[in-house]
């Protein structure tokens, strides 16, 4: 039974289209690494971070409040190569960065740019909870992705009794950003707490409106007054 069996697999079924076992093995392997390239992995979870893929940042995600209509948010926005093209550079060359300004001087407005520039890449941003933890039960999520660590106001994490030790494993990370703002009224706090991981951060400082900036800013305000006074159906 068993040679009848042998002779029967070595012989080909008559009509069928035969391959060569190297090429069946190949055509697997691609077929496996193309399921694989298409299956997506999921998100790390961790109760210390609230982890999102870039492609879904919303401007709620990083302005919270800020960004309803009725707290000021518009759809335009006035990009500054000092600032804007400057976030982006650091996060090309991996460097970190703290985002320094006034109340409403647009800091966290220019994460949200930053997050929609790179919204087509492998990126996931985590926002981590304002939560103090011990060190023995702290880790950073294993990921695949690029990761942008957002502390927003980070004037607000200095309570954290771990906060410069969870700052230096975020900082050994090859594919870490740390990416913070910070009132500037607040800076010398921030400076004072992390004074040895300072100097690993680019510190931008978002400055006042020159008159052909804000000569955009009142134009495009206008504008944007006058399409939501407009009747329904009528666009200005």
């Amino acid at each position: 039974m068993e040679l009848l069996l042998r002779a029967s697999l070595s012989q080909p079924v008559q009509g069928a289209i035969v391959f060569p076992l190297p090429t069946l093995r190949k055509e697997a392997a691609l077929d496996e690494y193309q399921q694989r390239k298409t299956t997506a992995k999921p998100l790390p979870t961790t109760k210390y971070f609230r982890i999102l893929p870039i492609s879904n940042i919303l401007p709620e995600h990083i302005l919270e409040t800020r960004s309803k209509p009725s707290q000021g948010f518009r759809p335009y926005y006035l990009n500054r190569p000092y600032l804007n093209d400057r976030l982006l550079y650091n996060y090309r060359q991996c460097r970190h960065t703290i985002v320094t300004g006034k109340p409403l001087a647009g800091k966290s407005r220019a994460v949200l740019e930053l997050c929609h520039a790179l919204k087509e890449e492998n990126v996931e941003v985590w926002f981590p909870q304002r939560m103090d933890f011990q060190m023995e039960d702290f880790h950073l999520p294993d990921t695949n992705a690029e990761v942008i660590l957002f502390f927003d106001d980070l004037e607000q994490f200095l309570h954290l009794e771990n906060l410069d030790l969870a700052l230096e494993m975020a900082l050994q990370r090859p594919n870490l950003r740390v990416v913070a703002t910070c009132r500037k009224s607040e800076l010398r706090k921030v400076e004072e707490r992390l004074t040895d991981l300072l100097p690993n951060f680019d510190v931008l400082e978002i400055q006042n409106l020159n008159s052909e900036e804000e000569d955009f800013v009142e134009r495009h305000r206008a504008r944007s007054l006058r399409n939501q006074m407009a009747p329904a159906g009528f666009g200005l």
